[in-house]
């Protein structure tokens, strides 16, 4: 059930088909669900929608350069 070998779906052009258009699918209704969830933070803080992605987006950074230290630390402790 996990694997990269997909004989049936490669064999049908149609089950191709249908698996990059329910892909399409998802990937619209996740873009819908992100724009839904920065207009909720801006509603109940009572600021713009860009105020709302940039409070969003500060802890990610935020996050994201801690890992990046973590992980460079950890280079170097283990390259010595």
């Amino acid at each position: 059930m996990f694997t990269y070998e997909t004989p049936r779906i490669d064999s049908s052009v149609l089950l191709t088909v249908l698996l990059l258009f329910l892909g399409l699918i998802e990937l619209i209704f996740s873009v819908w669900s992100f724009i839904i969830f920065v207009k909720a933070v801006a509603e109940v803080h009572q600021f713009s929608a860009w105020k709302s992605l940039g409070s969003m987006l500060i802890p990610a950074l935020i996050l994201a350069a801690i890992v990046i230290v973590i992980v460079i630390i950890a280079i170097r402790v283990i390259v010595q």
